[in-house]
């Protein structure tokens, strides 16, 4: 019993270098950016001004019925202006997460943006969104800011010093939530027959609404069709098992990799697979990024001498 509790303190709470989860706090800002910016932006207006389908009266009526609702944009309801400076201050929130300026700060208020605008629109939300929201939540009780950021940079005043480390609890719920994730998507893959009689992929991949690049000619037959359902079934079962293991957590990140692209070439969901593929980092061990590193480092070198010795 006392090696159990020694093993589960040392994975909750055994400080370690915070560079995954820094490296998850950029890519996460990054594809916020990408959502507020490219998806919601163009469409502003019509999601949010005069003309938006459905006005606030109505969203009273069919969706808050008069429950506490924590929209920023109520404070100013049915006023254009104050839902763009909202909009304004998130998008600069979701900067200062990119470069890891008050970093907690810059989470609360780009999570506080994003929660007003699902409840004020909330048919232009999905899955992606919600997995968003629920990582950025536990990003503002997070050491996302101890590496790989000016709030960094501004404490040490030089980039020189030793990295920081910390209890990992947060990365660890965060890796938690991810395979739970998994766990939730097989589960409900093994409700229905066309998982396990291996014709999903038949079918996903002749929904039009969601149709994204062409796929060659070999693997729109049903007996591809096996092949693909069952590769989806065996990668998000090691999403939740291998990866927790050293020997096997590459394995298992390597398909659920392949898994995702594939999706994503053959669906369009917006930024569903790219929030998925971003909390792979989550599950690198600091050292293999200093490996890594330090090999872009070599590398870098190595091209600078033969540049020098060239010319």
């Amino acid at each position: 019993m006392k090696s159990i509790w020694e093993t589960w303190n040392r994975f909750w709470f055994k400080p370690i270098p915070s560079t995954s989860i820094a490296l998850f706090r950029i890519l996460l800002a990054a594809i916020i950016l990408v959502l507020e910016l490219v998806q919601l932006l163009p469409d502003f207006d019509f999601y949010y001004g005069k003309c938006a389908p459905v006005s606030n009266r109505l969203m009273e009526m069919i969706m808050w019925q008069k429950k506490p609702i924590l929209d920023l944009f109520l404070l100013n309801p049915d006023n254009l202006l104050w839902y763009q400076i909202v909009f304004a201050l998130t998008v600069i929130a979701s900067i200062s997460l990119l470069v890891g300026y008050r970093t907690r700060l810059s989470a609360c208020l780009t999570w506080l943006g994003l929660v007003s605008m699902h409840q004020q629109f909330p048919w232009i939300d999905n899955g992606g969104d919600g997995f968003i929201r629920i990582t950025l939540f536990w990003l503002m009780f997070s050491n996302a800011g101890d590496s790989l950021s000016v709030d960094r940079f501004l404490e040490a005043k030089t980039a020189l010093l030793p990295e920081k480390s910390a209890p990992p609890w947060i990365q660890r719920v965060l890796q938690v939530f991810v395979s739970f994730t998994y766990l939730y998507a097989v589960l409900s893959k093994l409700h229905g027959s066309m998982w396990t009689n291996g014709s999903a992929f038949y079918y996903c991949i002749r929904l039009k609404d969601f149709y994204h690049f062409p796929l060659p000619g070999f693997v729109e037959g049903l007996s591809a069709s096996g092949i693909f359902s069952y590769f989806a079934l065996i990668a998000e079962t090691g999403m939740f098992t291998l990866v927790w293991f050293p020997p096997t957590r590459n394995l298992a990140l390597l398909l659920g990799a392949c898994l995702h692209l594939g999706i994503d070439w053959c669906m369009n969901l917006g930024l569903f697979e790219t929030v998925f593929l971003a909390s792979y980092v989550l599950f690198i061990p600091p050292s293999d990024w200093h490996y890594l590193a330090q090999r872009l480092k070599q590398f870098y070198c190595y091209c600078q001498r033969k540049t020098i010795s060239a010319s």
